[in-house]
């Protein structure tokens, strides 16, 4: 029999709801995985990003929208890359978690490294670029314009 969803009539429901169950700390189960996996996808796109661009700036590209819209797919394909098993680690982290079971980072690394191999790490990796290089373009390409607002060459 599936188990049945649980349903939150809003955002303070399923606080109510998260420490009626868990307690106070229940609103933190599954930071860590969330950690890890954010950290490791912002340092790579936003690295990825500012050497692409350089790059691309040394090879007589224009700096325009379009040229940051190039580098930040770029920069989207590498973080998925990265981020893909720290991201397939956390989603399973908190499914097992929300089953009532508990198991450590590295141990379900490890148990899925040898139930399913290397590719399973990469599940739904052409997903994961999908919604990074959306969010990635428009992030970009909005902070790039912030930043012509501010610029001021007299600086320089």
């Amino acid at each position: 029999m599936a188990k049945e969803l649980q349903i939150y009539r809003g955002t303070f429901d399923c606080y109510r709801q998260t420490v009626a169950k868990d307690g106070v700390r229940g609103l933190w189960l599954g930071w860590g995985p969330n950690v890890v996996r954010n950290s490791l996808i912002n340092a790579a796109e936003t690295s990825t990003y500012d050497q692409c661009k350089q790059v691309m700036l040394e090879y007589g590209y224009q700096d325009s929208p379009k040229l940051h819209a190039f580098c930040a797919v770029v920069a989207s394909a590498n973080a998925a890359i990265v981020g893909s098993p720290a991201d397939i680690i956390k989603t399973r982290t908190m499914n097992i978690r929300s089953a009532g079971q508990a198991i450590g980072y590295f141990t379900l690394a490890g148990q899925i490294l040898r139930k399913e191999g290397p590719s399973a790490f990469f599940k739904g990796l052409d997903a994961l670029f999908f919604r990074l290089a959306c969010w990635n373009v428009t992030m970009f390409i909005v902070l790039e314009q912030i930043k012509l607002l501010f610029y001021d060459p007299t600086l320089e």
